[in-house]
């Protein structure tokens, strides 16, 4: 699905003013700064973001996929992960390789984490109304639940990790945090 501008920027003050310390960002739009036909950044979800920086919340993002952007593999990172102060995050398979479906970016790809045959959890609810799915925890949900791919399945995981650094220190700052 997708997320509009105002919904991302409201959740993201949201999500500050209940305390957060990290957000995930796991979406994207495309960044082309040789095209700007194509190119879709927001003054809007910078200043979000902007503001959650300036709060001491640790923002993390996923640089985007190929598939999602003019060419795969694409070599810019999508927005917010461009975006000053965001940890932008691509994905990485099992053996080390780089799938083509992750954008690459010199500039704001900071990270990579595991984002390719991801075993994903599905609401109980999918889970009942599917034949044979008794529980939740299980690889029978939706095909896009299963083996799933993508920076989007990256970026949590290094959002967990910031999470983890900052239960015995939450005193850290923002950047401290992001090295």
């Amino acid at each position: 699905g997708e997320v509009s501008l105002p919904a991302e920027v409201a959740a993201i003050r949201w999500a500050v003013g209940r305390g957060a310390q990290v957000i995930n960002l796991s979406l994207g739009g495309v960044r082309d700064p040789l095209d700007p036909a194509v190119d879709t950044y927001s003054p809007l979800e910078q200043a979000a973001v902007e503001y959650a920086v300036s709060k001491g919340v640790v923002v993390v993002a996923a640089v985007g996929n190929g598939t999602q952007s003019p060419t795969t593999p694409w070599r810019f990172a999508a927005y917010p992960a461009a975006l000053p102060h965001v940890l932008g995050v691509s994905a990485i398979r099992r053996n080390g390789s780089v799938p083509d479906y992750s954008n690459r970016d010199a500039v704001y790809n900071d990270l990579t984490a595991p984002g390719d045959g991801i075993f994903s959890t599905i609401p109980t609810n999918l889970a009942e109304a599917r034949p044979g799915c008794t529980d939740a925890y299980s690889n029978c949900g939706p095909l896009d639940f299963r083996d799933a791919i993508g920076t989007s399945f990256a970026a949590p995981q290094v959002s967990a990790a910031a999470a983890l650094l900052l239960g015995p220190d939450p005193t850290l700052t923002p950047e401290a945090r992001k090295s």
